[in-house]
């Protein structure tokens, strides 16, 4: 078996800088991916939903404030 030899040096042909003078450099916007394609179908979907949720809400006598009291319930002895 040969040796190998590894040397840790820059590449020759970009120059050794710090970190913060390579976050200056201007990047390209990244493209759409599959997850934001799906992160943005998921909010549609779920504004489709809470919308549909709240047209359903609508169809109910008292709508959204609602007839939901229940202080003037009595409760009823149905066990016996």
């Amino acid at each position: 078996m040969s040796q190998q030899q590894f040397q840790a040096s820059a590449p020759e042909n970009e120059p050794a800088t710090s970190l913060s003078a390579r976050s200056l450099v201007a990047s390209r916007k990244q493209d759409f991916n599959i997850y934001t394609v799906m992160l943005l179908l998921s909010f549609v979907f779920l504004l489709v939903g809470t919308v549909l949720m709240y047209l359903e809400l609508q169809s109910y006598p008292g709508g959204v404030t609602g007839s939901w009291k229940t202080s003037s319930a009595t409760p009823t002895n149905s066990g016996q």
